[in-house]
Parts: C-alpha cells; structure tokens; sequence
C-alpha cells in the first residue's frame, strides 16, 4: 500500500519527467483513479507523513 502511494506520487511529480494525467496514472499503477484522487488528497491535507501512514483499526490485531 505505501509502496504504491509512494509511486503514485513519484508518476504525478510536475518536475520529474513527463506530467502525465490521473487516469494514466492510475492505469500504469493498475489501480482506480479514486485512488490516485485518495494519495493527492492525503498529500494536500497532510504532507508526506500522512501519506506513509496506515490508519488501522485498533482491533485489526485481535484476530
């Protein structure tokens, strides 16, 4: 999941390269284009750090 954040960042990066658009972006990281939506959104809200955060429910480990 950070993995793929991480690359759905590095692929929408307006200085690196070729700008390319979400839905690109999206099909080449073969996710939806709410995810991508989703990573910008944390990124705008957040930074970086909010972007490498998994929220998880405190009961996700009491199986």
């Amino acid at each position: 999941t950070i993995k793929r954040r991480i690359q759905l960042l590095l692929d929408l990066d307006e200085s690196h390269g070729e700008v390319m658009a979400r839905i690109d972006v999206a099909k080449m990281n073969r996710c939806s284009t709410g995810v991508v939506y989703a990573v910008i959104n944390l990124f705008f809200k957040g930074g970086i750090d909010a972007v490498l955060k998994i929220k998880r429910n405190n009961n996700s480990n009491h199986a």
